[in-house]
């Protein structure tokens, strides 16, 4: 039997933002017995050798925002606990005042990016 994909495997994992939630989904019910499995014969084959073993997907909601980590804001500072300048911005819920990040930043490493505590 020979199947055409419709797009390649990057192009799916890509496309789909659940890509590596399914992929287990399906392992775990290939395994249990539950799902067809596809030969292998069947997919087509990368156009590189694989090396990775494993994939860790972390989806972390509710995790801290790059504001508070990797990305500092000074005019958030300026600007903490006063109402936009630009006014309320149309958004789902009203627009509050600015708020800045709860944390520290400092320089780190050998290229002195600048990471919150």
């Amino acid at each position: 039997m020979n199947i055409t994909w419709p797009m390649s495997r990057r192009e799916l994992l890509a496309r789909s933002g659940q890509g590596f939630g399914m992929f287990a989904l399906h392992d775990l019910l290939r395994n249990s017995g539950h799902a067809a499995d596809t030969p292998r014969s069947a997919l087509p084959t990368p156009h590189f050798p694989p090396r990775a073993k494993q994939v860790i997907h972390l989806f972390m909601n509710g995790g801290p925002s790059q504001v508070d980590t990797f990305d500092p804001k000074p005019a958030l500072d300026k600007y903490h606990g006063k109402p936009l300048p630009t006014g309320n911005l149309r958004t789902e819920r009203k627009t509050g005042n600015a708020f800045r990040s709860p944390f520290k930043f400092a320089r780190y490493g050998q290229s002195g990016l600048e990471i919150s505590e």
